[in-house]
C-alpha cells in the first residue's frame, strides 16, 4: 500500500465518513476571453469605468455573491459580449463549472491599483461601463 493510500484510509477512518471534496475553479486569463486583442495597461481599462463603479470594486472581497463575468459590468452590451465570450470558451474547452474571471486575490489587487491611482481614476468625469 502506498503512502497516499495509507493517508487516504487514515483520513476516512479519522472522520468516519467521506473526506470533503476539493472544488477546483477555472480562472480565465485575458487571452482566454479576448484572444484577438493585445492586453493594455490596467489603468487604460479602469479609466473607462465610472468613479462610482470603481469605488464599489474596492469592496469586492466581501461581496456575496462575489463579482464575476456575469454580474459585474453595468453596460448591457459590454456585459452580453463578455458573457458570450466566456460561455464560448467554456464550451470549447469542456469546462463543467462556471469559470471565475475575478478572484478575491485579483479584487484586492484591483482595489490596490484604484487607490494608488485615485486622483486619475476617482476624480474624473464618469463614463459608465
Amino acid at each position: 500500500m502506498s503512502f497516499l493510500q495509507m493517508l487516504w484510509n487514515w483520513l476516512l477512518n479519522k472522520r468516519n465518513k467521506s473526506p470533503k471534496m476539493i472544488r477546483t475553479v477555472q480562472r480565465l486569463e485575458f487571452e482566454n476571453v479576448f484572444p484577438e486583442e493585445e492586453p493594455r495597461d490596467i489603468i487604460e481599462y479602469l479609466n473607462q469605468v465610472s468613479s462610482s463603479t470603481l469605488l464599489g470594486i474596492i469592496g469586492f472581497t466581501t461581496t456575496v455573491p462575489h463579482p464575476n463575468f456575469d454580474n459585474f459590468i453595468s453596460d448591457p452590451e459590454v456585459s452580453w459580449d463578455i458573457i458570450q465570450r466566456v460561455t464560448k470558451y467554456g464550451k470549447e474547452n469542456k469546462i463543467p463549472e462556471k469559470p471565475e474571471v475575478i478572484s478575491r486575490e485579483a479584487s484586492l489587487r484591483i482595489a490596490e491599483i484604484i487607490l494608488a491611482n485615485r486622483e486619475q481614476l476617482l476624480e474624473k468625469t464618469p463614463m459608465m461601463i
